[in-house]
């Protein structure tokens, strides 16, 4: 998602932004034979969504931002590139030529959490069409118009006929509320839990979140072959933590239970979505909702020293780094052993 500018001023936006500091990091998995398409095997996958699944915050094939090159991580000095402005997929790894670019090609690395599972699994037909910021109106109805004419990125996909489309979808633009409206910000800083989920719900409700989702996985399960999985939002916990004078300091973000709250409540709203369009003939056997939780205690927070972070620490923990976007991967294979038809995959394909 985005957060903008705002005429909140800084001690405001920094105390809501450290709010939401855990909204989007990373689930630790074992690395575990995948299941494996074989050589030859037609397969198409496709993604659409967010800046989750666009692979936000790496150097993408056509960036003219990017100082250290294509796949690379964006750095703080680099960050107002990434603010407001069109829904360009702005500092997303997907940036550029996304029709041409497989994954883990062109001396690009896959970043995003689809493309390193379309090369995990050896699927070379391959795009990801997700876009930074966009939301599900945006998918369903192409409003309000912006860079990208979203009806023709889903007709894409439709027109491929695939397999498997992979999806986040549904953050924006309740988070961005929660940044940049006042009342979102006072339910944050002031407010019970049980008030803060009911702030939640009124921003899903005021953008009509479930519907527009709704009608994305009905007009992409319109493909007799295509299966959709959708991953939810992953609510880490509060502690990071920092080497200070030589020793490990933990530090704990404020209102990290509102936080938590929130992303509950959008992961439900899209589960709901899920589960309404599930319910409908056979769709049950070709759409699921992947949740994230749980994750680690405290390990893996973007000013962690003690591992490897899984959040990037300039953008306030919101998105993946590219350790962050592996475990939404392992979550997702840990799904499919058990259930490979899920994805449309043979049961002779696992791994």
């Amino acid at each position: 998602m985005s957060t903008g500018s705002s005429p909140l001023g800084r001690t405001r936006r920094l105390l809501v932004a450290l709010s939401l500091a855990g909204a989007f990091c990373g689930l630790a998995f074992t690395g575990a034979a995948a299941a494996k398409v074989p050589a030859g095997q037609p397969f198409v996958l496709r993604a659409i969504g967010d800046s989750v699944t666009a692979g936000f915050g790496y150097c993408g094939l056509v960036d003219p931002s990017c100082r250290d090159g294509r796949g690379q991580p964006y750095s703080l000095s680099e960050q107002t590139v990434c603010r407001g402005g069109d829904y360009d997929d702005r500092c997303s790894s997907n940036k550029g030529d996304y029709t041409a670019h497989l994954p883990g090609t062109d001396g690009v690395p896959a970043i995003s959490w689809a493309a390193q599972f379309a090369v995990r699994e050896d699927i070379p037909d391959f795009i990801n069409y997700a876009v930074t910021g966009s939301r599900p109106d945006q998918w369903d109805d192409n409003s309000p118009p912006g860079f990208y004419n979203f009806h023709t990125l889903l007709q894409d996909v439709l027109d491929a006929h695939p397999d498997l489309t992979l999806m986040t979808l549904g953050a924006n633009p309740v988070l961005h509320e929660f940044y940049s409206n006042p009342r979102a910000i006072a339910c944050v800083a002031l407010l019970s839990i049980s008030q803060v989920k009911k702030c939640a719900n009124r921003e899903l409700e005021r953008f009509s979140s479930r519907m527009h989702l709704e009608h994305i996985y009905e007009r992409l399960l319109t493909v007799p072959t295509n299966h959709v999985i959708v991953l939810g939002y992953h609510t880490p916990h509060p502690a990071v933590h920092q080497v200070v004078l030589g020793k490990v300091i933990e530090f704990y973000l404020p209102r990290y239970a509102a936080v938590q709250a929130i992303i509950g409540e959008i992961n439900a709203t899209v589960k709901q979505a899920v589960d309404a369009v599930a319910s409908k003939g056979e769709n049950r056997l070709r759409i699921h909702f992947v949740g994230m939780d749980p994750w680690p205690a405290e390990e893996h927070q973007c000013l962690d020293a003690a591992h490897e972070p899984w959040v990037i620490s300039w953008d306030f923990c919101i998105h993946p780094t590219e350790a962050g976007y592996r475990q939404f991967v392992d979550r997702l294979v840990s799904f499919l052993r058990d259930d490979p038809a899920a994805a449309g995959f043979e049961p002779g394909w696992v791994g």
